[in-house]
């Protein structure tokens, strides 16, 4: 993993485990955006924006409210509930 400071900031070159693409974060290896696939990383899992927890990205489920993330387009059955009361807010987890 090449890490470099650039204008202060921490750049992660890892490979980014949501999209495969180069995973060009604002890090602190690696809490940010992909520059490829827009998930909010940490090598690389995206903040589902349904539950607004971490989940497992990429035509994967959230593990926490099985959400379709929005952010890395998981595909998933929303624990449900989701489905049922359609664009109803989730409770907070």
């Amino acid at each position: 993993m090449k890490i470099r400071v650039k204008d202060q900031r921490i750049v992660c070159w890892a490979v980014c485990s949501v999209c495969w693409a180069v995973c060009r974060a604002d890090c602190s290896i690696c809490r940010a955006d992909c520059g490829v696939c827009r998930a909010d990383c940490r090598v690389c899992r995206a903040d589902c924006r349904v539950c607004w927890t971490v989940c497992s990205v990429c035509w994967t489920v959230c593990s926490i409210c099985r959400a379709d993330c929005g952010v890395c387009r998981a595909v998933c059955g929303v624990c449900r509930l989701f489905q049922k009361h359609g664009s109803q807010t989730l409770f907070q987890l």
